[in-house]
């Protein structure tokens, strides 16, 4: 949920799990699972990114990195 960011810090393009799979990327094998978590699923392990943010320039990073820091955008379902 990339609603907390105002229009001068959001990211040109978001690349999710599902983009990843529609392209055909694929991963070597000691990745052992998914580079991004798809969305519903359980992270394979603690810290498995949800999604890769591309900014048009660093300022724009830099604002949503700190926004960012305070608004977790990240929504989780029940426990698995």
């Amino acid at each position: 949920d990339l609603s907390a960011l105002d229009a001068g810090a959001r990211p040109t393009q978001v690349v999710t799990a599902q983009d990843l799979e529609r392209a055909g990327v694929r991963v070597p094998p000691f990745y052992a699972g998914d580079l991004l978590c798809p969305a519903g699923r359980t992270p394979l392990y603690l810290g498995q990114p949800l999604a890769l943010l591309l900014f048009e320039t660093f300022d724009a990073y830099d604002r949503a990195r700190a926004i960012l820091r305070e608004k977790d955008p990240a929504r989780f379902g029940a426990e698995t």
